[in-house]
């Protein structure tokens, strides 16, 4: 397979070779962990990736969007000679057209590393989460008649060049607990969402 990054970057230069004044090329990845646990029950777990290679292209001023899954080169190519069409088609609509600012060229990288792959915890978390459900269940003052968790735990890979000399690098994992709890009060239902972790992640759960 060939390396995404580099199709990136020759997307860049095969835009530039195509007349483009500006290119912005974006590979992105994300490997995505789901589980839902529902009363006391792992109800459904799940594994997801989805990644592809987008562009921004600017063309006499004609700003111009295109993207692909295939990651070859001859994909990439096909790519830009659409996006040369549509941006000669459109030229003539001066509304359509946009300028940017000029940047410096940099090159940076930002990379979080895992203490642990999801994948190596996974189990231990779901015991804990089993665990604060039937203490919910034995400890609330009402009954809690429905006792959602769902787990999403992934991680996004992201590489940004430009035809300006930007280059931009990150791979960051994420982990976020979605919940929700629904009691009844009377002939009313009460329902609780909430969610913990996020871009900071989830260091430790207290129950």
């Amino acid at each position: 397979m060939v390396n995404p990054n580099d199709l990136a970057e020759y997307m860049v230069e095969y835009g530039l070779a195509r007349n483009f004044d500006i290119v912005i090329a974006r590979y992105q990845n994300v490997i995505a962990y789901n589980i839902s646990i529902v009363n006391g029950e792992v109800a459904s777990t799940s594994i997801n990736r989805t990644n592809g290679l987008g562009a921004k292209l600017i063309y006499k001023g004609v700003n111009i969007h295109t993207s692909t899954n295939i990651f070859s080169f001859e994909s990439v190519k096909n790519r830009v000679e659409e996006a040369l069409a549509k941006a000669k088609a459109y030229s003539k609509d001066k509304f359509r057209y946009v300028t940017f600012y000029e940047v410096e060229s940099t090159d940076i990288s930002h990379v979080v590393k895992e203490d642990k792959p999801f994948i190596d915890y996974k189990d231990e978390l779901i015991s804990d989460l089993m665990s604060l459900d039937d203490e919910i269940k034995e400890y609330a003052k009402i009954d809690v008649l429905t006792r959602i968790f769902n787990i999403h735990a992934f991680t996004e890979e992201k590489y940004i060049t430009t035809s300006e000399g930007v280059k931009v690098y990150s791979k960051i994992p994420r982990i976020l607990l979605h919940y929700r709890l629904v009691s009844k009060a009377g002939d009313k239902y009460i329902s609780r969402d909430g969610f913990l972790g996020g871009s900071g992640g989830i260091e430790s759960i207290e129950y």
